[in-house]
């Protein structure tokens, strides 16, 4: 089946449209890319619609995106005056891959074969450091995150009157603006990456409605959205080893961290003891200390419900559960 082109109008609904499909910009969540936007779960329960889709006006950084992609424009026919530019409005559709991507534009090149496909993107200095061989020459040899090569292959994938297609990034800091670009080259392998990587997600997860596995790093707003209450069973994880080991270091870490807090305390109160009247306090090696007074006013804490995770005793165990005989 030929690849759909969509115009986007003010009144189709681009949210609802790419639900079915995975995203030029979700594919590196589907092939574990590093630097991927969200988790697999995350991109699962979105999919599913158990939570709501991320819109462009609850992430600064999208939102940033959206009002500065016209300077991008601006800066590559500044850059490249010689191109003819345009900004894109289409949804490109792959129903038999279940592959969606929106282009940001396109360009001619006189020195360049055909139209190539225009990704842009806004980036702070900070971060653009780390795309650099050497982060103080911006200028210098960069590597375009692996996150980004995957979006722009994506894209040449369902776009396949593109035959080249450059990477046009806007570099922000307080003191100026920076512009690069760099030219992303189709990539045999890396579309067979993508290819199997969103067929692996439907066939996994999406089309038997199978949850994929928390990332503990990210997750736990989605957790939170997902199971705020508790239904007073039990589940049973005898059989999960990973859940017993992750018991085990929860108690360990909990204690190490009660007692680097206990540390923590008692040198404090031994500086507190050197300083005793004295606002501040100057060190062998030239640095300063200082304990001021801090007034706080006195404030209501807002009512709130959340789930506490404890480790229970045989006790405690009984008392929930008291017709569970536990063994001694």
């Amino acid at each position: 089946m030929a690849v759909e082109r969509v115009q986007i109008t003010p009144d189709y609904d681009w949210h609802a449209a790419r639900l079915p499909f995975i995203g030029a910009s979700e594919v590196a969540t589907v092939c574990r890319l590093q630097g991927a936007y969200k988790s697999l779960a995350a991109l699962f329960a979105e999919k599913k619609g158990r939570v709501p889709p991320q819109l462009e006006d609850d992430d600064p950084l999208l939102v940033r995106g959206r009002l500065l992609e016209p300077s991008v424009f601006a800066a590559l026919a500044d850059a490249f005056p010689e191109w003819r530019v345009a900004q894109a409005k289409v949804h490109l559709i792959d129903r038999d891959r279940r592959i969606a991507a929106t282009p940001d534009g396109y360009a001619q090149a006189p020195d360049r074969p055909g139209v190539g496909l225009v990704e842009a993107k806004v980036v702070a200095r900070s971060a653009f450091r780390r795309w650099l061989e050497d982060p103080e020459d911006l200028d210098g040899p960069a590597t375009v995150p692996e996150r980004f090569c995957a979006q722009v292959v994506t894209q040449m994938m369902l776009e396949e009157t593109a035959s080249w297609a450059v990477l046009a990034v806007l570099i922000l800091s307080e003191h100026g603006i920076g512009f690069r670009t760099f030219d992303i080259a189709p990539d045999p392998a890396l579309a067979a990456t993508i290819t199997n990587g969103v067929r692996d997600f439907f066939e996994r997860y999406y089309d038997p409605d199978v949850m994929p596995e928390y990332d503990p790093a990210v997750d736990e707003p989605l957790i939170k959205s997902l199971h705020p209450t508790a239904n007073g069973n039990e589940i049973d994880l005898s059989t999960d080893n990973r859940a017993t080991e992750a018991t085990d270091e929860w108690l360990r870490t909990g204690e190490q961290l009660r007692q680097l807090s206990k540390q923590n305390d008692q040198l404090r109160t031994e500086l507190k003891g050197k300083i005793r009247d004295f606002t501040y306090a100057r060190l062998a090696d030239g640095r300063r200390l200082s304990c001021k007074v801090t007034n706080r006013k006195a404030h209501v804490v807002e009512a709130s419900t959340y789930r506490t995770l404890r480790i229970e005793t045989a006790k405690t165990q009984h008392r929930n559960f008291p017709n569970q005989t536990t063994g001694e």
